[in-house]
């Protein structure tokens, strides 16, 4: 399958040597492969309104479940941070650019209530489906007596994720692999 994912910042080889720390390798067990794995993620310009001047923003929402933490950009991602790869390791989309129009609704709400309740006048935004963007993460696959961990780090921040990744790729490897 052919997709467009946003550079890595993350080295194949760094995630390894990352995975490899002797206190993973301790808790995990055994790492027996290090793997690119890409996340579709859709790609909205979002306008809020709350009081004099509007403010836009970029917000992309994962479209496999609509619950990891949304990537928020300032611009739209130009063509110098995107390539177009061949790969079968990628989660499918799993929900519609209108319900994931609604979880954004609530997602910009919670936005402007964290900056400030009594700021607000004459609320509203408008969210506009920009495109289909898939993310790259590192997945870490681990071995102990038989049993089978994954570890996930994002390929574009560095960080290491969460069980909502994993979860992820845990269903795509149980099932979806090809």
């Amino acid at each position: 399958m052919r997709i467009e994912s946003f550079r890595t910042n993350v080295s194949r080889e760094r995630a390894v040597r990352i995975f490899r720390e002797p206190l993973r390798v301790w808790r995990r067990g055994r790492l027996r492969a290090v793997l690119d794995f890409y996340i579709p993620f859709h790609l909205f310009r979002v306008v809020m309104a709350s009081g004099r001047k509007p403010a836009t923003i970029h917000l992309a929402l994962d479209a496999v479940t609509g619950s990891l933490d949304p990537y928020q950009f300032d611009d739209a991602p130009g063509e110098e941070c995107i390539i177009k790869i061949d790969t079968q390791r990628a989660a499918p989309v799993n929900l519609d650019v209108e319900t994931l129009r609604t979880r954004l609704g609530e997602r910009v709400m919670r936005m402007v209530f964290l900056k400030g309740f009594f700021k607000i006048r004459n609320y509203g935004f408008t969210a506009d489906a920009v495109g289909e963007i898939y993310l790259p993460y590192w997945i870490g696959v681990y071995e102990r007596g038989g049993a089978v961990e994954l570890e996930a780090i994002d390929a574009v921040r560095g960080r290491f994720e969460g069980a909502k990744v994993r979860e992820i790729a845990d269903e795509w490897f149980r099932t979806g692999a090809k």
